[in-house]
C-alpha cells in the first residue's frame, strides 16, 4: 500500500475492521474488500460472522466513531 510516497507492510491479511458507531465492517483488503452495514439483531450479527468466516477473517479490530 502506498500513499504520498510512504509504504506500509500488511501484517495480518486476514484481519477486518469494524466501526461500531457507524455500523460498518470492512475486510479483507484487496479486490474482495467490501463494506457491510451492521445491525444489532441476532440474525444480522450472524450474517456478519458468516461474511467474516467466508473471507477467512481470523481477527478483527473494533472501534466506535460515534456515541455508544
Amino acid at each position: 500500500m502506498e500513499k504520498n510516497g510512504m509504504s506500509l507492510q500488511i501484517i495480518n491479511p486476514n484481519a477486518a475492521g469494524i466501526d461500531v458507531g457507524s455500523g460498518i465492517a470492512c475486510g479483507p483488503r484487496g479486490p474482495d474488500c467490501r463494506k457491510r452495514t451492521l445491525c444489532v439483531y441476532t440474525k444480522d450479527l450472524q450474517q456478519i460472522i458468516d461474511y467474516l468466516r467466508a473471507h477467512k477473517i481470523t481477527s478483527a479490530t473494533i472501534e466506535s466513531s460515534g456515541s455508544y
